[in-house]
């Protein structure tokens, strides 16, 4: 199970703590402080998740196995 804890402060300071796997830890911190850092920038640019969204996800992945 990954654990995601964010703290936004201000516009300029917020921190991603990742509990799991070390290396999967720091990757995926890596890639959401990339989003952040984005929405930071441009918070016009997020998209709210959908219904129809989540039903094409869910077709791409219903013959996907997950170990």
């Amino acid at each position: 199970m990954l654990s995601l804890k964010m703290t936004y402060k201000s516009s300029k300071n917020y921190s991603i703590n990742l509990a799991k796997d070390e290396s999967e830890s720091f990757t995926l911190s890596l890639f959401l402080n990339i989003l952040i850092k984005k929405v930071i920038k441009e918070p016009t640019s997020l998209v709210p998740y959908t219904e129809e969204m989540s039903s094409e996800i869910s077709d791409l992945l219903s013959d996907v196995t997950i170990e």
